[in-house]
């Protein structure tokens, strides 16, 4: 079973590091290890999309307009079910994506410079 760090801290009086806490749990028999490096404060953000036009330059890839909140940054992706107004999960510059191992950055996609993808909630 998987337990936050966070919540063990709500639940225990302790203020020890996660490291330090798991050699306790470990020395009184319950198998405990660190899992994960953890997602960077800021990294993921609720967004909105604007605007989705057709790469010119690749039929499967849709250029977006998204705003986080803060500005309306370009962003390729080749989501099929992209639409502007959806709400969506954005993965900022430097985010990483532990399943697919790929941190996400700013590239030049087939002439567009943009952020290469994000994330899209099932609807």
């Amino acid at each position: 079973m998987r337990f936050a760090y966070s919540w063990l801290l709500d639940c225990l009086d302790t203020e020890c590091s996660a490291q330090v806490l798991v050699d306790k749990l470990s020395s009184i028999g319950v198998e405990a290890a660190l899992v994960g490096g953890g997602v960077k404060q800021g990294s993921f953000v609720v967004a909105k999309v604007l605007e989705v036009l057709a790469h010119p330059d690749a039929h499967k890839l849709k250029v977006c307009k998204v705003y986080d909140g803060v500005e309306v940054l370009q962003i390729v992706c080749g989501a099929s079910n992209v639409r502007g107004g959806m709400i969506t999960v954005l993965a900022r510059v430097g985010a990483y994506i532990q399943e697919s191992g790929i941190t996400i950055s700013k590239a030049v996609i087939r002439g567009l410079k943009a952020v290469v993808c994000f994330a899209l909630w099932k609807s």
